[in-house]
């Protein structure tokens, strides 16, 4: 999975779904988001606000139907994102301890991959420069 964090402060965590070439007027991501939230504007720590990974593994909606397009000039941060890895960090404020269960209330599990019903011809998978089949 991958966090991006937008210039709004605006974050989704979730798998890349399609990436732009080096065309010049290919300025777009596609996210399929599995929970989103921001980044306090005091702290910048992640507060999750929507878990859409019940609703997609439930299949509710078609996951392609839950995609995120993102303009590349707003993402400020991308990295890789390991939600088991996340809950080992303690999350509270430095000096204190009280620390219990707090990155589990903020990140709503459960973080699933896309089901099968996502097929390998719906992910984008082709390296930018690439021609797309």
């Amino acid at each position: 999975m991958v966090s991006v964090t937008l210039s709004s402060k605006k974050v989704y965590i979730g798998y890349i779904l399609s990436t732009p070439n080096l065309s010049p007027g290919e300025q777009f991501v596609g996210i399929l988001p599995i929970v989103s939230g921001y980044r306090d504007k005091d702290t910048l720590r992640l507060v999750t606000t929507t878990n859409y990974g019940r609703a997609i593994a439930e299949g509710a909606i078609p996951p392609k139907d839950f995609e995120v397009t993102v303009a590349l000039a707003s993402v400020e941060i991308a990295n890789f994102f390991d939600p088991d890895i996340f809950l080992l960090f303690d999350q509270s404020p430095i000096g204190t301890s009280d620390t219990a269960g707090v990155a589990e209330q903020q990140l709503a599990l459960p973080l699933q991959p896309p089901s099968p019903e996502i097929s390998d011809a719906q992910i984008d998978t082709t390296r930018p420069g690439e021609p797309k089949d």
